[in-house]
């Protein structure tokens, strides 16, 4: 019974871990949730950013095919511009600008570049924590698989132990019952031997008496009545001593005990093999729970 008690404690300290590593298991796989969240988010932000760098690029580049453009246009016009003497301030003022939006339009590009490239580098960082973040909710399942398997085996073999332990309970009663009712049946059995001894003596007290009576006949040389008359109370008694023995009822009352003994012990020894099986098969049962089956998982956040 013992025993019982002790794989009953040791399940329940299984089935805490179970629920342990299940709660553990929720936690993370919550936690990997919001950080897959968020890498959603960073990675909706990057692709805006390289969206924006890639226009910005684009404008930039635009603006310098039209400055360009521009600044060969005022090379062609140089001529015209030397013949317009009164105008070559303007027209030089004119050049710085377009120099100038030149310059601006180099830095802007060069800008952008390296903004594009940022993002590109938040894309990729973006990218990894989703991947990481999978990888997280992957062993978060996969620990809160691990705990809702262990903790249905636990309550299974809780279950098991639980009704073991109940007949075990029984059992014991059972037990308490038989063994009163064995030893009232040795105590049938020893007062029958008692019995039987006792009517043992009265028979051959009984025998002897008639042994005697018949050598006293023998030996007896003149016939005298009143002799005959003594052996033959004396007879008398001796007869009614072997009846008063009752011998036949008590060897059956000593039969029926040494029975009724013999059976309670066979229901007994039953009764062991069969508490015994069970424990067998509780034992089996906590074997085929795989190894490592209630062992925690470190999650790393």
């Amino acid at each position: 019974y013992q025993n019982h008690i002790a794989l009953l404690e040791e399940i329940s300290e299984l089935m805490i871990d179970g629920e342990d590593v299940l709660r553990r298991g929720e936690t993370q796989q919550q936690f990997a949730d919001e950080l897959l969240a968020d890498a959603d988010a960073a990675n909706n932000k990057a692709e805006e950013a390289v969206q924006l760098g890639n226009k910005t690029l684009q404008e930039a580049q635009q603006t310098y095919r039209t400055l360009q453009e521009f600044d060969s246009q005022v090379q062609q016009s140089k001529g015209k511009a030397q013949e317009a003497l009164s105008k070559v301030p303007e027209i030089e003022q004119a050049i710085n600008e377009a120099r100038q939006k030149t310059s601006n339009a180099q830095e802007a590009l060069a800008g952008a570049g390296g903004y594009a490239q940022t993002a590109k580098q938040q894309l990729e960082f973006a990218e990894n924590t989703a991947q990481e973040a999978e990888r997280i909710k992957e062993t978060a399942e996969q620990s809160k698989a691990e705990a809702n398997k262990l903790r249905d085996e636990a309550e299974a073999l809780a279950g098991r132990v639980a009704v073991t332990a109940a007949e075990v309970a029984e059992q014991e009663e059972k037990e308490k019952m038989e063994q009163q009712l064995i030893d009232n049946a040795k105590k049938k059995v020893g007062q029958a031997k008692t019995s039987a001894a006792d009517v043992t003596k009265q028979v051959e007290t009984a025998l002897e008496a008639v042994n005697n009576i018949m050598k006293e006949l023998t030996d007896l040389s003149d016939i005298d009545e009143d002799m005959l008359n003594r052996l033959e109370q004396r007879l008398a008694e001796a007869e009614n001593e072997f009846y008063a023995a009752n011998l036949d009822e008590q060897l059956e009352t000593l039969n029926k005990a040494k029975i009724s003994q013999s059976q309670l012990v066979t229901s007994y020894k039953a009764e062991v093999m069969r508490l015994e099986q069970e424990v067998d098969n509780i034992e089996d049962i906590r074997n085929a729970l795989p190894d490592g089956c209630w062992k925690r998982t470190r999650l790393e956040p």
